[in-house]
């Protein structure tokens, strides 16, 4: 079977590149042929004139209003130095890509050429409309009604467990959502909010990084696309908000633990002037070096959905610090599943930092809930 993957954008983010990896891998090994769909968020040269002065406007309004801030506009080799060494991986470990994508009319042009067979959407936080461009696409808005590809959202998730849709994009969505051939989301709060919002039936499954096993992911690590380097410390601190609250509970950790931090992330985002004036500080280390830092580490501390996941994956005593604005349930439903909850640093000085934990119970759990999701992502697909 021919499939189309849509997933967010491909641009630096570890745990968005590494689960469409997962999710292509999966789906290939089980004999189809699969290729992401490289949707990116609409350039306003890509739109007609009226279209270009309305966005615009638009956006003019909402940095006057609060509602959003002025980005930095990169140019594309400014773009291209802060991809280098995420870039190859996106290039030589897909195994199956399509050019980029602007806009819906040529993502419908491109699709209709293609003529898939069937499309996934997933994983990641795809049906949060603020992180997707054009939230309709990636319920499969651009298929003609008269489309008999099969359609369903693996691991789909909204990031968060209270409804972020507009009215119109709540209407819009429930009518393409029941479409649907299958509905698996990521989070178990995602489940209530399909049935409550989205007036149809979901699944709960497991991220496709938890399909695969640590073994996968090392494979990656001894065949670099890029060159790796030794991590410098044994306490892996995997963190995107450098918060000084967070400062504060690495130091902690050091002191308790004696381990050393280190790092694997650019040190600048590339926001403002200033950093544009540093870019080489905005350059993000490889897929296989973020890997590989938790294959070194003895203990992890983070902030991200996917470094949670990957502590798991690979067996490591880690501690997470919750972020709300990034979606806290994320990290909640997942936690959950896998009897870890009290992993969640709430109060680090109240933290046993030496807690163990007890990995044959976790490893079984993964197993048992990898292998349903997976059934069920496949079986869908076979019908």
């Amino acid at each position: 079977m021919k499939i189309g993957i849509l997933t967010q954008p491909l641009r630096t983010n570890f745990g968005g590149l590494i689960q469409a990896w997962a999710l292509q891998k999966v789906l290939t090994e089980a004999g189809h042929q699969c290729i992401i769909v490289n949707r990116e968020f609409t350039r306003l040269k890509d739109l007609n004139l009226p279209h270009r002065i309305a966005a615009s406007l638009k956006t003019e309004l909402y940095i006057l209003l609060g509602l959003e801030k002025r980005r930095i506009k990169l140019s594309d080799s400014q773009t291209a130095q802060i991809r280098k060494n995420t870039e190859p991986f996106v290039k030589e470990r897909y195994r199956g890509i399509s050019p980029l994508i602007y806009t819906k009319k040529a993502l419908r042009k491109y699709t209709a050429a293609e003529n898939f067979d069937a499309y996934v959407v997933g994983s990641d936080q795809v049906w949060r409309p603020w992180m997707s461009p054009a939230i309709g696409n990636y319920f499969l808005d651009f298929l003609p009604k008269e489309s008999a590809a099969r359609r369903i959202a693996y691991a789909a998730s909204f990031g968060v467990d209270n409804w972020e849709f507009s009215d119109k994009q709540t209407a819009t969505c429930r009518e393409l959502a029941r479409k649907f051939d299958l509905i698996t989301v990521r989070e178990s709060s995602g489940v209530k909010l399909v049935e409550d919002y989205l007036k149809c039936k979901a699944n709960h499954v497991l991220d496709p990084t938890m399909l695969l096993d640590r073994e996968d992911y090392l494979r990656l690590v001894e065949t670099p696309t890029v060159p790796l380097h030794l991590s410098e410390g044994k306490l892996f601190c995997y963190v995107l908000d450098q918060k000084p609250e967070l400062q504060e509970v690495i130091g902690l950790a050091e002191q308790e633990t004696g381990l050393k931090a280190y790092f694997c992330n650019a040190s600048r985002k590339a926001l403002t002037p200033d950093d544009v004036d540093h870019l080489d500080e905005c350059v993000f280390p490889p897929v296989e070096q973020w890997l590989k830092s938790f294959a070194d580490a003895e203990m992890i501390l983070t902030d991200s959905f996917h470094g949670t996941v990957f502590s798991i994956i690979f067996n490591k005593p880690f501690w997470v610090v919750t972020n709300k604005e990034r979606g806290e349930s994320r990290f909640t439903s997942l936690l959950q599943q896998f009897g870890l909850s009290n992993r969640v640093i709430s109060d680090a000085a109240a933290v046993d930092w030496h807690e163990p934990i007890d990995w044959d119970a976790v490893n079984a759990k993964r197993k048992a809930l990898a292998r349903a999701s997976k059934e069920l992502l496949l079986s869908a697909l076979d019908q």
